[in-house]
């Protein structure tokens, strides 16, 4: 028995901010990773591993609360650059952005951001008047909610597959 979550985070990212274009790649079952550099480089007739490895690193980067210059430095390539990458996913996903800038309303009201299940985790750098201090916490803010979801549904699906294994009295190596 093997148990594999592809893609788990951007799956996740797709189900809480319910951007539409994000769902529809998962449903049709499509590359997300080659469908994000179709995007990113338009004039290509075909998308090149290279463009592919782009796109995936933007997709988990913007997961993760990335900056332009964060995924200069993880790309190689100039500042400039990167931002572009990063407001094309945006302009692509405004589901996501959307999500986002609720996920930092909500947290800075609350003090607190959640997972779909409701596990907590408060922020309180999101008030904080030295703008490094609450960039970081926005980058916390923004990332929890999907991670935390996505190893909640880990814990339940392991839990769950034990339960069946004991219950059919399954035997492993």
């Amino acid at each position: 028995l093997v148990a594999d979550y592809s893609q788990i985070e951007i799956r996740v990212l797709a189900w809480l901010s319910q951007d539409h274009a994000l769902l529809e790649a998962f449903e049709k079952g499509e590359d997300i990773h080659a469908r994000t550099a179709r995007f990113l480089f338009p004039d290509a007739s075909e998308i090149t591993s290279e463009q592919r490895r782009i796109a995936k690193t933007v997709n988990f980067g913007v997961i993760y609360g990335i900056t332009g210059f964060g995924l200069a430095k993880t790309l190689g390539t100039p500042p400039w650059e990167a931002t572009k990458y990063i407001e094309a996913f945006y302009l692509k996903y405004p589901g996501v952005k959307n999500y986002y800038e609720t996920i930092l309303e909500e947290g800075r009201v609350l003090g607190y951001v959640e997972t779909a299940f409701g596990r907590r985790r408060y922020i309180p750098g999101l008030n904080d008047a030295n703008k490094m201090a609450r960039s970081i916490a926005e980058r916390e803010a923004i990332n929890m909610p999907i991670q935390g979801t996505a190893a909640d549904m880990l814990k339940i699906a392991m839990i769950d597959i034990d339960a069946k294994i004991r219950e059919k009295n399954m035997k492993g190596a």
